[in-house]
């Protein structure tokens, strides 16, 4: 199974995406699975608010917060 993980990090808040790439081919490059019609399949999704606290304390929080998305959806 061949997984896609999507991140927004916008002003306000910060949100995870965790998809399955259905029907994927390994012998197909990542780009030209994407493009196919319902190709990714949601698994998981995770939202929590930014505070404003400065790049450097910004960027750990995405640390954190993606390492504890990805441990709870193994």
């Amino acid at each position: 199974m061949s997984l896609v993980l999507g991140v927004d990090i916008g002003g306000t808040k910060m949100e995870a995406q965790l998809y399955e790439l259905r029907e994927s081919d390994p012998q197909m490059p990542l780009q030209a699975q994407l493009k196919k019609p319902l190709g990714l399949r949601l698994l998981a999704k995770k939202r929590i608010p930014l505070r404003e606290e400065g790049q450097r304390a910004t960027l750990s929080r995405v640390g954190e917060f993606l390492r504890s998305f990805l441990e709870e959806n193994q």
